[in-house]
């Protein structure tokens, strides 16, 4: 991720990626990477060197953990890690957000 935008009801997280790749994130109130079968069903999105993911639902003046998970053209899931992906994301009170 390169950067993310924080509002009282979602994020939106920046991503970036070498290759063109379909790519799916989640947040997370407790720090704890997830493993790659809980990002089944996960709706996901395509990015081309840059892209934009948002989540939406979550609770205002509240800390997150976003992870992601890319995938190439061919299926293959990325050589990082999952806990690499690691952002932390604070959703400010209502009315106000936050850029990082």
């Amino acid at each position: 991720m390169l950067s993310h935008f924080a509002a009282y009801n979602h994020v939106v997280l920046v991503l970036s990626s070498s290759v063109e790749a379909t790519v799916r994130c989640m947040v997370k109130q407790e720090r704890a990477a997830p493993v790659l079968l809980d990002f089944d069903g996960v709706p996901s999105v395509s990015v081309n060197r840059t892209g934009e993911y948002r989540i939406d639902g979550l609770a205002e003046h509240t800390q997150y953990y976003a992870y992601c998970v890319a995938e190439d053209a061919f299926g293959q899931v990325m050589m990082n890690s999952i806990a690499s992906t690691e952002t932390d994301c604070m959703t400010p009170f209502s009315g106000d957000a936050r850029v990082a």
